[in-house]
């Protein structure tokens, strides 16, 4: 293989290592949001996030108004990242994931409330099994109003 063939292989390579470390960011966390029949919990609404490596102390989540704020954020370590490829090893190029090692990752994801949650009795929690942070919306309960009936 000619210098510039081992030039492109190595571009290929790296740039799919460094598509790889890009996609194990937090930062492109998929929010997956379940309404309805899809709930098992008596919440209407719930939200659920995979943040792999954060500490729920890193997690903060509250409601302004009508908007719902998620916040998180872990330091990289060598665990998150994915082990490099031997081709990408016979690259001696330089590697992304040495770039983002030590540094802060943030997730940060505002969402509408739909006036029928009761933001009161809003419930989050980290679920460190599988990763994932989930937050329980329940529905208001249902306002009852008696009327007096007056003779006339």
């Amino acid at each position: 293989m000619d210098h510039f063939g081992r030039q492109y292989r190595c571009a290929r390579v790296c740039a799919d290592r460094n598509r790889d470390v890009r996609r194990s960011s937090i930062k492109n966390a998929e929010v997956q949001i379940l309404s309805g029949d899809m709930v098992p919990s008596p919440s209407s609404h719930q939200i659920i996030v995979r943040l792999p490596g954060v500490d729920s102390s890193a997690v903060s989540a509250k409601i302004v108004g009508d908007i719902l704020t998620i916040k998180a954020s872990r330091t990289w370590t060598r665990d998150l990242i994915a082990e490099a490829t031997k081709e990408h090893k016979k690259c001696d190029c330089k590697d992304i994931a040495e770039e983002v090692l030590g540094k802060t990752d943030e997730f940060v994801r505002q969402l509408r409330v739909p006036e029928s949650v009761a933001k009161d009795k809003v419930s989050v929690e980290m679920r460190k099994e599988t990763d994932e942070l989930v937050i329980s919306l329940p529905d208001k309960e249902p306002e009852t109003i008696e009327f007096a009936v007056h003779e006339v």
